[in-house]
């Protein structure tokens, strides 16, 4: 049986629960990097079960109808599924089961990762979901992923309240350092050199992130500069450490926040400067800055003492080029809020919903030149948080070519605030319902320029240039 460092408890859990007879159900809980998806892919290679379907919770928010016709298409595999509702699901997936040619889904396995976004609105899909083998009558396993405590999700769930459970729980200091230390070494890198470093950096910045891949991403980030001192510059590490430490620091509110990418250790402290600078609204005070670098701070305090006032740049005086790629698919997918319908959604933006012709649209890229202003104004539309997580999830694969995939530990008030205070995007507080509604204040010139700079073709997208 292959282990997983610091995982071996749950990996034997797993195994022993998928060898035989698949259980009805299981829920793996526990907080973002602790090994949840490696470990159970591992778990599924071991058991040799290989016909598995994997969706992502957040994605019923583009309709119930795309939803179950993904998971059915990842269970078939062959020919087209039409899929209305919960009730057509299960009897076109027992269908499939009692298929007689059909002998490759003896064991079949449904993911559902982020089953928190199904628990409110619609927890009667968890409630069917949890005992669907038993209304199939195959041997199907589903496999619920969530980040929060069980009794405080699923509680008024009932079918979820009997199925096992399996808690990845935060790696502790010393995992962290074997891990790192295990995996992820570099080359010709001096192992007794690297664990001395990897230990001081997990201890001291550990408490304020347990999360493994930002502690890793910031352990190695600064590796090179701390091997060229010790081992070229024959510095001892007390002195190579008193030299990194404010560059980790700064690194690390970069890292910590997810407001910028973390860059090349040449261009790093130009490009947070100017990124953080650019993006900062121009009205904030000096007292609003204390927990910027301090490069940033004296900025603004010079900028509050040589003018009397500040008037906000439209969007095109403003420059794109220091803004992280992470911020400019979040302006395009609230662009695309804004000026699409939401009924629009699931033709744009749903997995398979994308017309792949090799005919060119014919786009009316002129019309919003023709529309009066009053008007393209009144037409603006308010989105929630939700409806810009799926286009976000979209717009990442998409530019990515899927290669990245998005992950749902994004601090979004974070990134959310800052777009608000550079004038970007407007909060127009909450509905009736408790949440917070925006609109995109960019114009169309601006964000057609950050589509390009990722690749994204803006006006395929656009539903009144249809």
């Amino acid at each position: 049986m292959v282990g997983i460092l610091c995982r071996e408890a749950q990996v034997s859990s797993l195994v022993a629960a998928m060898e035989g007879n698949l259980p009805q159900a299981l829920l793996i809980w526990g907080p973002p990097s602790t090994g949840k998806s490696l470990v159970f892919s591992t778990a599924l290679s071991q058991c040799g079960i290989t016909r598995v379907a994997k969706i992502s919770a957040i994605e019923i928010m583009c309709g119930k109808r795309p939803f179950f016709e993904t998971l059915l298409k990842q269970v078939w595999r062959d020919g087209e599924v039409k899929c209305e509702n919960l009730p057509v699901f299960v009897r076109q997936l027992r269908t499939m089961c009692d298929h007689r040619d059909a002998k490759h889904l003896d064991k079949t396995v449904i993911i559902i990762d982020e089953a928190e976004y199904l628990r409110d609105n619609h927890s009667e899909i968890l409630e069917v979901l949890a005992r669907l083998q038993e209304l199939i009558q195959s041997n199907l396993c589903v496999v619920v992923f969530s980040s929060i405590v069980p009794s405080l999700g699923f509680s008024g769930i009932c079918s979820m309240r009997s199925i096992p459970t399996i808690h990845f729980p935060q790696y502790s200091e010393e995992e962290i350092v074997d891990i790192i230390t295990t995996y992820y070494k570099p080359k010709n890198a001096d192992s007794q050199l690297f664990t001395q470093y990897v230990n001081m950096v997990i201890n001291v910045f550990y408490q304020g992130c347990r999360d493994l891949r930002k502690l890793l991403r910031l352990t190695l980030s600064n590796w090179e500069s701390v091997q060229k001192q010790h081992t070229i510059q024959r510095q001892s590490l007390h002195n190579v450490w008193k030299n990194v430490v404010p560059q980790l620091k700064e690194d690390f509110k970069a890292l910590n926040s997810q407001f910028l990418p973390m860059t090349d250790n040449n261009k790093r402290d130009k490009s947070f400067s100017t990124a953080t600078t650019s993006l900062a609204s121009p009205a904030m005070t000096v007292s609003q800055s204390t927990n910027l670098p301090s490069t940033v701070s004296k900025a603004l305090a010079a900028t509050a003492n040589t003018t009397t006032t500040t008037t906000v740049p439209s969007t095109k005086e403003r420059t794109y080029d220091d803004i992280p790629t992470f911020s400019r698919y979040i302006l395009i997918g609230s662009y695309l809020a804004t000026h699409n319908p939401p009924s629009s959604d699931k033709r744009f933006f749903v997995k398979g919903s994308t017309r792949k012709t090799g005919k060119k649209m014919k786009l009316n890229v002129g019309a919003h030149l023709q529309e009066n202003v009053s008007e393209r104004t009144r037409a603006l539309r308010s989105f929630d948080q939700n409806r810009l997580k799926s286009i976000f999830a979209f717009l990442v694969s998409y530019c990515s070519g899927g290669t990245e995939a998005y992950e749902g530990n994004v601090d979004w008030l974070m990134q959310i605030s800052s777009l608000c205070q550079s004038q970007f995007l407007q909060s127009l507080g909450e509905d009736t319902s408790g949440n917070i509604k925006y609109r995109c204040l960019a114009d169309y010139d601006f964000i057609l320029k950050i589509a390009k700079s990722v690749d994204f073709e803006l006006n395929n997208y656009l539903y009144r240039l249809l």
